[in-house]
Order: C-alpha cells, then structure tokens, then sequence
C-alpha cells in the first residue's frame, strides 16, 4: 500500500472517530437538564474573567417593578443547599469602618444590608426541582435576586466593597436594621 493511501485511510478513520465522539456529544447533551434561565445581571470585579453562564432557555421572570441582581456566593454565604427560587433573604454585609478601634486601626463592621429579598434564580435556574438537580453543598454558584433600584444600588455597592452572607427568611421573620457589630462589640452582652 503506498505512503498516501495509508495517510487517507489513517485520516479517514480519525474523521469517523471525532464525527462518532460529537455525535454521542450531543446525544448526551440532550440528557442532561438544561437551566431554564440564565441571570440577567452579573456583577463581576474588574480585572476578573467573566464566567461562562448556562445558556438560557426563557426571560428569567422578575416581577414588576424590580431588577435582577446577581451575586456569586461560596457555600457558607449561600446558607448551605437550603436555598431556592422562592426563598426570601437578608443580606449582610461585613465592610471596614471608618472608625478607629482602640488599637488604632480600622475595625469592620457588620450590618444588615437588605431587609429582604426574593431570590429568583440559582445558578441559572429558575425551580427548585431544577436547583435540586445541580447544587450541593459545596457549589459556589450566583444567587439572583429581585430588588428595587435603591436595592440594586446597595447591593452593588456591597459586592464591590465588603463581604456579603446570606440569611434565609421565616414567612414570618422581620428583620430591623441596626448599628450592627463590630470587631469591637461582637461580644457585647454574651453572658
């Protein structure tokens, strides 16, 4: 056999291969479940590479009124896989003061940043049978939530400058916003 007819034969063979390994690709792809939305907003810190978001089957529904805000979260900021499209939160957030402690140096404080809000979309996903599917405890994943302008700009502000947790929400939990805690005062009243 001469040197070409192996060179198109040994290429031909590898053309099937790959055209067989695509193929079962995208059967596959088919399989698996597919985010109903992808988040609307994404806040991402400058200097950062924008992470690749599941590709979007529908508008994420955000009621009327308010804006889709997206934040990404690590696992204990994300109260742990309880949370779901539904749930209700409060946001804090840690930041550092512009008070000085005794020491001299700045103190952080923390303090409740958003009384509450309606979480929208996990990771792309809009239900909780979605979320059920995909999440664990230790995903690090966007939370979107639906807020106000006033909220969106708070959160913003938040994500740029301090470290946000998430509270999950009783239907019947009110919060009230406070002077928080600092590095100074977080052991205020413990018995």
């Amino acid at each position: 056999m001469k040197t070409t007819t192996r060179y198109l034969l040994i290429a031909a063979i590898i053309a099937g291969i790959v055209a067989i390994l695509v193929f079962r690709a995208n059967s596959r792809s088919e399989l698996t479940p597919q985010p109903t939305a992808a988040a609307t907003s994404q806040i991402i810190p400058s200097g950062t590479p924008e992470p690749v978001a599941p590709a979007a089957l529908g508008p994420l529904a955000v009621p009327s009124g308010k804006i889709a805000v997206s934040v990404e979260l690590s696992d204990a900021a994300h109260v742990g896989s309880f949370l779901r499209p539904g749930s209700f939160i409060t946001i804090f957030d840690t930041v550092a003061s512009v008070t000085l402690g005794t020491t001299g140096l700045p103190v952080r404080e923390t303090r409740v940043l958003l009384t509450k809000a309606e979480v929208i979309g996990i990771a792309g996903y809009t239900s909780a049978e979605e979320v059920d599917a995909v999440i664990n405890d230790s995903t690090k994943f966007l939370v979107t939530v639906a807020v106000t302008q006033k909220e969106a700009e708070r959160l913003i502000h938040g994500i740029q400058s301090g470290a946000l947790y998430f509270g999950l929400l009783s239907t019947d939990t009110k919060i009230v916003p406070g002077p928080g805690v600092t590095d100074e005062t977080i052991f205020s009243g413990v018995n």
